[in-house]
């Protein structure tokens, strides 16, 4: 498992054999140059070769600032874009932000592919 770590939170990756499962931790405060390192982290899910499925595990996020939410919404294009990977975003609805986010990053997918939402 891969990890990358700030001040105030924590990405953990894991790769399973068709399966990439990242897992946000803490509060998402982060400097134009931290968020370009998570972007990258994140993209790396989508050179394994037989991916169908990446999930988002955002249930231990309190807060993520909008250049967050920026880097979330221009992975979900990178995702669709690429094909026909699953998208699932797991969140937990007492954090307010989150239902919100949620929503627009499934009008980002069009059509096709769908996220799919899972709350705690």
């Amino acid at each position: 498992m891969a990890a990358i770590r700030g001040n105030t939170y924590l990405v953990e990756y894991q790769a399973l054999e068709q399966q990439a499962m990242f897992h946000f931790i803490g509060k998402l405060q982060c400097s134009t140059e931290e968020y370009r390192k998570l972007a990258q982290f994140l993209e790396t899910s989508l050179k394994q070769t037989a991916l169908q499925q990446v999930c988002l595990d955002l249930t231990r996020v309190e807060f993520m600032n909008s250049s967050g939410i920026n880097m979330l919404s221009e992975y979900c294009i990178a995702v669709r874009n690429h094909g026909s990977i699953q998208l699932q975003v797991q969140g937990d609805a007492k954090h307010s932000w989150q239902p919100r986010v949620f929503i627009n990053l499934q009008k980002l997918m069009r059509g096709q592919q769908t996220i799919d939402v899972c709350w705690l």
